[in-house]
Parts: C-alpha cells; sequence; structure tokens
C-alpha cells in the first residue's frame, strides 16, 4: 500500500501542473512564477516611483475613524539604483526627512530635497532591512517567487479565468510552509497572495484588477492592500494600503528611466545618495 501512496504522491503534481495551459513541467511553472515578480512596484530594479502609503491598526482602520488614518498617511517618493535606496518623505508625519541605503549602511537625513540631502546620519535600522518601516509591507515575502525550495502546484479555476498556484516548502524550514498565488493568467498579474504559517492564514496581499497599468509593455499594479490577519482575511490586526499616485498632467509617477523623473532630471546619482 505505501508504494501506492509514493507513486500518487509522484503523478499528482504532474496532473496539476497539466491543468494549467503552457504550464506542463515545474521549469515552466517557475518561469511563471518570477515573472509575476516585476507585477509589484516595490519589487523592481533601477527605477523611481511617487506613491501614497496608510498604514494602522484595524481600530483605525475602521470607517469612523478614517479622519485619523488621513491624517497618519504618507507621500514618498522611492529611488532604487543597484544596491542603493532612497526613500523620502514629502508629506506625512516623517517629512522633509529622508532615508538612505548606500553601501549596505543606512541613513537617517533631517532635510531632503529633490535632489540633495542634509544633516544626515547613520544608524542601525531595527527589525528586518526588506520591510518599509512603520509598515507591513515586505519585499521578503516575495521571495518565494523565485524559491528552488518549493513544489508549485497550478489549478484552473471558473473556466479558465483564474489560477491558483500553491507554493509548498519542500525541505528546508520557512516562516511561510504554503502560500497560495490566484492570478489572471492571461495577463500574468497577481490578485491573491495569501501566506499561512502553521497556525493558518496569516498574511494577505490583494491587487486590484482595475488598478494594473501596462508600463514598457509591463504591467504594475498601483495600488494594493496588505492585511496581518488571523485565520481569515476580515479578522485583521494591521493594515496598510498602497497607491502609486498620478503627477500633474495625470501620468503615472512611475519612470523606469529616472532621468524622465521629474524630481530627479539630470542629477548625478552621487549628489541623489549624498550624505554630509
Amino acid at each position: 500500500m505505501r508504494y501506492l501512496w509514493a507513486l500518487a504522491f509522484w503523478f499528482i503534481p504532474t496532473l496539476l501542473w497539466a491543468q494549467c495551459p503552457g504550464m506542463g513541467s515545474p521549469n515552466e511553472l517557475s518561469k511563471l512564477l518570477a515573472r509575476l515578480k516585476s507585477t509589484n512596484p516595490l519589487m523592481l530594479e533601477n527605477y523611481s516611483l511617487v506613491f501614497e502609503i496608510s498604514a494602522c491598526e484595524k481600530e483605525v482602520c475602521l470607517e469612523e475613524n478614517q479622519a485619523q488614518r488621513l491624517s497618519q498617511r504618507a507621500v514618498i517618493h522611492l529611488v532604487k539604483l543597484g544596491e542603493k535606496t532612497r526613500v523620502r518623505f514629502l508629506k506625512g508625519p516623517d517629512a522633509p526627512q529622508c532615508l538612505l541605503r548606500v553601501e549596505s549602511r543606512d541613513y537617517k537625513c533631517i532635510h531632503c530635497g529633490d535632489q540633495d540631502n542634509q544633516n544626515c546620519r547613520a544608524f542601525a535600522q531595527e527589525g528586518s532591512k526588506t520591510r518599509l518601516q512603520g509598515t507591513n509591507l515586505d519585499r521578503a515575502d516575495f521571495d518565494f517567487l523565485e524559491d528552488a525550495n518549493r513544489v508549485n502546484l497550478c489549478e484552473v479555476l471558473k473556466d479558465g479565468q483564474y489560477w491558483k498556484i500553491t507554493a509548498s516548502q519542500k525541505t528546508e524550514p520557512t516562516l511561510y510552509p504554503i502560500i497560495e498565488i490566484y492570478l489572471d493568467p492571461k495577463r500574468e498579474t497577481p490578485l491573491l497572495v495569501r501566506f499561512f504559517t502553521d497556525q493558518g492564514l496569516f498574511k494577505v496581499y490583494r491587487f486590484f484588477p482595475k488598478y494594473y497599468i501596462q508600463k514598457d509593455q509591463k504591467w504594475v499594479s498601483t495600488w494594493f492592500q496588505v492585511r496581518n490577519v488571523s485565520g481569515r482575511e476580515d479578522q485583521f490586526q494591521f493594515e496598510t494600503s498602497f497607491k502609486i499616485l498620478k503627477g500633474p498632467s495625470q501620468d503615472w509617477r512611475l519612470y523606469f528611466d529616472t532621468s524622465t523623473d521629474p524630481m530627479i532630471g539630470q542629477a548625478k546619482e552621487d549628489e541623489l545618495f549624498k550624505t554630509p
């Protein structure tokens, strides 16, 4: 009997891959997951953008407390070039400060302009260096998209309108042994990503289909929400809303060529990341 179970385990993944057209092998499914990475604006490389972020505990997230939530929101100009990152607060409690990461060191500058930083001091950042401070947004959450230690299974939902991919940890222990991704297969854009710990559903990323844009032949989400939950999405403790903003001409303020960003222009990289 145990040999029959072994055979079943061997063939089930193949059958699930076959359910998703074009995903006839683990390699094809891995390539699809890797492509999903570029749909999340925080996972891009060598770019700049302006976005609004709002993070709150559940009590503050409630409709009757929207005024308090709005008072805590921030507008941020983010520049990422190679291993260097510049997070400048344009509006909100932390404006006009900025945070820099240069050569694996973190700096906090008291006053930052479009192309200059003033009164910068090195500091030791507490907690994860991949998480946006004060939020539950974490770049490391999406490392699983290129994790060779996971078994990825794909199934078709609603007559092919959606696909569900389940990424299960294969060997090494991890915080999230199971991750579920629901996506639009035509555009290859995630709609929902659910992270499970050993205790159950813990974190949910929800991407809104109407707020994907196509820029330089890439689909990118301009609005998504992240919740830390206790078993169900509506039972959440903390939520972060992320929105890319538009400029005066109603163009999205997302730039794959940073020289086209009006706030950067022809400024040299050394000027943007200078820590006087």
